[in-house]
């Protein structure tokens, strides 16, 4: 008997350190697993420097694509609300709130009113927001900030959306802010609705980082892998910019962070002469149906002042392009005709196909959106309203717009 107890004994013995190896390996394997995250952020305007310069989409494949403007929050959102497809190479597409000046500044008034902007954008197409919080508006009150702060941070997370909050690693910058910087900074540290936090690692001229120690972002490391460090740019063995790999140098002193996003980067984008014929100018989505002047390469530089590009204004856009780039998920599937993509661009196909030249067996005239009688829209009532025009008569015609449908219009609610 007192054989068998200890036969069963060193059984007994040889499970539990079978377990507590397996444990261990297992959880070595996943940290030696962990992918880093990386983004960019895509400017709003031009810039002639292509070594110092955030304009466009970056060659390489991200995570996280962040559209940058530095316009206030309100402003951007009514500026950008369907400008989502203006970021590729990503895999979620974020609208940067705020910015480095006055432009960007925030304060409780405009936290409480884009709240009601959230499901919107969900259905435009965005995946989350980037709050850039450097400056504050004049008279600002603390508690009454904060807490705006926490319920848009809830609101956000509630709708669907992402949130990612970009900072100075000492909280918001500006002098504006003193008398609650350390508030707001210990706000968005302890906000369990924050996705993503992204201390700024670069000065004013955005090209170099910050003399850092090991302890310079001592406060951010509880939050671990969700903090995603801003660093000026990673180039390397790039043709025509010295080399400069930023985040070779955070990640041995932070070697505790999830990742990283690019305020500078190469770009992938190079438009043709014509660009894309649905970019048009205007204060807003609305104004800008009114067909101002064209944008073709999508830059708000090529705009009045005033003035922003609007993407994806086909009643403005004329018929161009190739009747032969048709989208699939290959050449063969491409056959089958699912959606024409005339300006050659994968951005112009439904998700998971991209645009394949010279399927000759698709081909037909492209149709003039200007003169059609269908519409796309969440609902008829919405298509009604005759804005976005879907020449084929086809659901497809819409997919760049979530949740929309194409609907065959008697009468349209206003003047196109």
């Amino acid at each position: 008997m007192k054989k068998y107890r200890n036969i069963l004994l060193i059984l007994l013995l040889i499970v539990i350190f079978c377990s507590l190896f397996y444990k261990c390996s297992t959880i070595e394997n996943m940290d030696n697993n962990d992918q880093i995250i990386t983004g960019f952020y895509n400017w709003t305007w031009n810039s002639t420097d292509p070594c110092n310069s955030g304009s466009g989409n970056p060659t390489e494949k991200h995570n996280i694509g962040i559209l940058f403007g530095g316009e206030q929050a309100d402003v951007a959102i009514q500026t950008h609300m369907n400008n989502a497809n203006k970021l590729t190479n990503c895999d979620k597409k974020y609208l940067n709130l705020g910015g480095g000046n006055d432009k960007g500044a925030w304060n409780s008034e405009i936290l409480n009113n884009i709240s009601n902007d959230f499901d919107n954008l969900k259905k435009n197409g965005w995946n989350g927001l980037c709050y850039d919080l450097e400056v504050c508006k004049a008279g600002i009150n603390c508690d009454n900030f904060i807490e705006a702060l926490k319920n848009n941070f809830a609101a956000c997370k509630k709708s669907g959306l992402d949130v990612f909050v970009t900072t100075n690693i000492n909280g918001p910058y500006d002098s504006s802010c003193d008398s609650c910087r350390d508030e707001i900074l210990s706000a968005i540290l302890d906000d369990e609705n924050v996705t993503y936090v992204s201390p700024q690692l670069y000065g004013a001229s955005g090209t170099t980082l910050p003399e850092l120690t090991a302890t310079s972002l001592d406060k951010f490391k509880p939050l671990g892998k969700k903090v995603l460090l801003s660093i000026p740019k990673v180039f390397k063995n790039n043709k025509d910019c010295p080399d400069q790999d930023d985040w070779t140098t955070v990640s041995n002193l932070f070697p505790w962070v999830g990742g990283y996003i690019l305020w500078i980067h190469d770009s992938s984008d190079s438009p043709s002469p014509s660009g894309d014929p649905t970019n048009w100018c205007g204060k807003d989505w609305t104004d800008a149906q009114n067909c101002h002047k064209a944008c073709p390469s999508g830059k708000d530089s090529e705009c009045d002042n005033g003035m922003s590009c609007i993407a994806g204004v086909a009643k403005c856009a004329k018929p161009s392009g190739d009747p032969t780039n048709w989208c699939g998920k290959d050449w063969t599937d491409a056959q089958k005709c699912h959606q024409a993509c005339p300006g050659g661009k994968d951005s112009e196909c439904p998700s998971g196909m991209t645009c394949m030249k010279g399927v000759a067996a698709c081909a037909k005239p492209i149709p003039d959106p200007s003169k059609t009688d269908s519409y796309c829209g969440i609902t008829y009532l919405d298509a009604s309203n005759c804005k976005i025009p879907c020449p084929n008569g086809v659901d497809s015609d819409c997919s760049k717009y979530p949740g929309m449908k194409c609907f065959k219009i008697d009468s349209c609610n206003n003047t196109k």
